[in-house]
C-alpha cells in the first residue's frame, strides 16, 4: 500500500499502550499505538502522541508514522500540533499559494501539502509546510476527536487523557519560556 493508500485508508489502533510517565528526569511522556487496517495490523504503522507532564492541556503532539526499520527510514505522515509551547510553525519560503509564512501554536503539517506525488515520497524537510486548523480545540477530547477524524482512526478514544500534573502556582501561558524543548526538564 503506498503512502497515500495508507492515510485515507479506514483504520483503528491495534492497542492503546498508555502514556509513558516520566523516568528519566524529563517530564515527557509519550505513546506509541500500531495500527491496524482491514482488521490486520500493519507492520511499522502507528499512531504516537507527546506532550509535557507540567503543561495540562497544551503542547499535545500527534503523528501518523511508519516507523524505521532497517531498509527503511522514520516516515512522518502527518503530525497535529495542540497549542505548541514551542508558538507557531515556520514555512519554508517556497510554499504553496495560500499558506502563511508563519502558523499559530495550533497547526497541522498535512499530508497532502508535504506528500512529493512524482517520487510518491514525503519530503525530505520532515513536514516543512504546516497549516493553522479551521477551528479552535477548547479540550484535549475535541482535539483526539479531530486526530480521529482526519487520519481516519474509528477507535481514536482509547487514547486516553495524559496524566498532567496541575499546578495551583503556575499557569504557563501560550508561549514556551526559551530554555524549553521537547525531553528538556524547565
Amino acid at each position: 500500500m503506498d503512502l497515500p493508500g495508507i492515510l485515507h485508508a479506514q483504520k483503528a489502533i491495534a492497542r492503546f499502550p498508555g502514556w509513558t510517565l516520566p523516568t528519566d528526569g524529563t517530564r515527557h511522556m509519550s505513546f506509541a499505538a500500531p495500527i491496524e487496517i482491514a482488521g490486520m495490523v500493519v507492520q511499522g504503522l502507528c499512531l504516537e502522541g507527546n506532550c509535557e507532564q507540567d503543561f495540562p492541556d497544551r503542547h499535545v503532539c500527534f503523528e501518523l508514522v511508519v516507523q524505521k526499520t532497517p531498509t527503511r527510514r522514520r516516515v512522518v505522515l502527518e503530525r497535529l500540533e495542540w497549542l505548541s509551547l514551542k508558538g507557531g510553525h515556520s514555512n519554508k519560503r517556497r510554499r504553496p499559494v495560500g499558506v502563511p509564512r508563519r502558523t499559530d501554536a495550533s497547526h497541522w503539517h498535512k499530508f497532502e501539502l508535504n506528500y512529493q506525488p512524482s517520487s510518491r515520497r514525503m519530503g525530505n524537510d520532515n513536514l516543512s509546510v504546516a497549516i493553522n486548523f479551521e477551528e479552535t480545540f477548547s479540550t484535549y477530547e475535541n482535539f483526539r476527536i479531530f486526530v480521529g477524524e482526519r487520519l481516519k482512526i474509528s477507535n481514536v478514544e482509547l487514547v486516553t487523557r495524559p496524566e498532567w500534573e496541575y499546578s495551583l502556582f503556575y499557569e504557563p501561558g501560550p508561549a514556551a519560556p526559551d530554555f524549553l524543548e521537547w525531553g528538556s526538564d524547565p
